[in-house]
């Protein structure tokens, strides 16, 4: 989501009392104000706020030379909340609905933010826990335990310290050795680190990943590559926290966003009020498909971000597949995520059915003007990014798997299905980085009636014959 007006006041806010909490100097007070309103005159209001929030932390850090302000509060609420943990589990024993409850809990920890209140205080917490039957809240529970049930690839993205210690409740209901959790890379504000994995016990029941960023949410341009590749390939994203959801809201993957609405922005778009406890499920696009038999030929397994560029295409092919390996080797080498607006080009050099993939897993569209169809026949495709200047181009090898002929006909489909997935990318791929000029962002062009039909066409697409105005249609029988 991109940011609002109404989140510069809490920049400010949360600039001055975060480095009011690392320092008592006020001369820095003093320059992180200075910063934070310089920063506002130059906001690129296009990013999510966590973005912002990042640059903001970055600079406090620096001036108070730590690399992690917030490390006492983090102990601090790690300790509580591993000594409510047997007063909990206690709750979860004899509750009606234990799954329920340990969901429930889990987005009542979701108050342990310091970005949104640094004075929270113990006692906030409490009666946080003490409430979270009777606070409202909103989701479909049986639909998130369908969901696990069906996954064979879970992925947790955390949140905050002392959170992810509530978060253990809701993790050990989930299948150990299908479940992966996620941290932040680098400390930033109270999110919870692997040193905060390790403090709740969170390695001791399932893997523990960072996703090599200091971004208090997950952008995923901003994260690892192995972070990304785990993050596409999950069957179920479960997300916690709202800069999760302002990072990834957009996204269009499997994800159970799982947090308490904090702010009147997020109330507006979500459609939930402030303070809601708010589990909120994936679109119907996005969900995962665990029908591979349906899908794929002779019980072939597929990647689950595959499984949702067949959905969209209508089929299993080998092109369909050659461009969804070309994506995700040329998106890897750009580390960039999908893009939500014109940050990714791609640029194709025919029509098949590999585009499609192209489209699903970039965010490339011929209607937001960011995908550019160059009709030379050839299997190659670049992908650009307009933030970093660089450029990837795929160029097909002709590659057959061996032993090709000797397999049944009806077989070979699959059969090279299968090669495509197992082979590395520079096997099947010419890769190379050249220098190119990316074209122009999309421009919104004026249309002008055709003086020969009568109907609207784009400025740009009128010829001028005989003193009139004609669109290609009319200019081209005219001629």
């Amino acid at each position: 989501m991109k940011t609002a007006l109404d989140c510069i006041p809490c920049f400010v806010r949360q600039g001055l009392e975060a480095v009011r909490l690392a320092t008592e100097d006020s001369a820095i007070h003093h320059q992180i104000l200075r910063d934070v309103l310089t920063l506002g005159c130059t906001l690129d209001l296009s990013q999510p706020p966590p973005a912002v929030g990042a640059q903001i932390h970055r600079r406090i850090r620096e001036l108070v030379k730590q690399d992690d302000p917030y490390r006492t509060a983090k102990a601090k609420f790690n300790g509580m909340a591993l000594e409510l943990l047997p007063e909990l589990r206690e709750k979860l024993r004899t509750a009606d609905y234990p799954f329920e409850m340990a969901v429930r809990l889990a987005i009542a920890g979701n108050i342990i933010d310091l970005g949104v209140k640094s004075g929270l205080s113990e006692q906030d917490v409490l009666h946080a826990i003490d409430c979270v039957l009777d606070s409202p809240f909103s989701g479909n529970v049986d639909q998130f335990r369908s969901a696990i049930a069906d996954a064979e690839s879970i992925l947790y993205l955390t949140d905050n310290a002392g959170e992810i210690v509530l978060d253990r409740l809701l993790i050990e209901y989930l299948p150990k050795d299908r479940t992966t959790v996620a941290v932040r890379g680098k400390p930033i504000i109270n999110d919870a680190t692997r040193h905060d994995a390790r403090a709740a016990g969170i390695d001791q029941l399932v893997e523990v990943i960072d996703n090599g960023s200091d971004i208090p949410g997950t952008i995923l341009s901003q994260c690892s590559g192995e972070f990304i590749r785990r993050f596409r390939a999950a069957d179920l994203i479960i997300a916690k926290g709202q800069g999760n959801y302002e990072t990834l809201c957009d996204e269009n993957y499997p994800i159970f966003f799982l947090f308490k609405v904090k702010c009147p922005v997020i109330a507006a778009r979500t459609g939930f009020d402030v303070g809601t406890q708010l589990m909120q499920g994936p679109p119907s696009g996005a969900r995962p498909l665990q029908d591979d038999v349906k899908i794929a030929p002779s019980g072939l397994r597929l990647p689950a971000d595959l499984r949702r560029a067949i959905e969209f295409h209508g089929h299993l092919c080998p092109g369909l597949v050659i461009g969804y390996c070309a994506t995700k080797a040329g998106m890897q080498r750009l580390r960039a995520g999908r893009s939500g607006d014109e940050e990714i080009i791609a640029i194709v050099e025919n029509d098949t059915c590999a585009v499609d993939a192209i489209q699903f897993l970039t965010g490339c569209t011929f209607g937001k003007g960011n995908l550019f169809f160059r009709d030379y026949g050839k299997m190659v495709f670049t992908l650009a990014s307009r933030n970093s200047g660089r450029a990837v181009r795929l160029c097909l090898r002709h590659v057959e798997p061996p032993g090709i002929d000797q397999i049944p006909e009806h077989e070979r489909r699959s059969h090279s299905v299968q090669y495509m997935l197992s082979i590395p990318p520079e096997r099947l791929f010419d890769i190379t980085e050249p220098r190119i000029d990316l074209p122009e962002k999309a421009r919104i062009h004026s249309s002008v009636q055709c003086d020969a039909c009568g109907e609207q066409a784009m400025e740009t697409r009128l010829a001028r014959v005989n003193g009139r105005n004609l669109c290609l249609a009319c200019a081209s029988r005219h001629a």
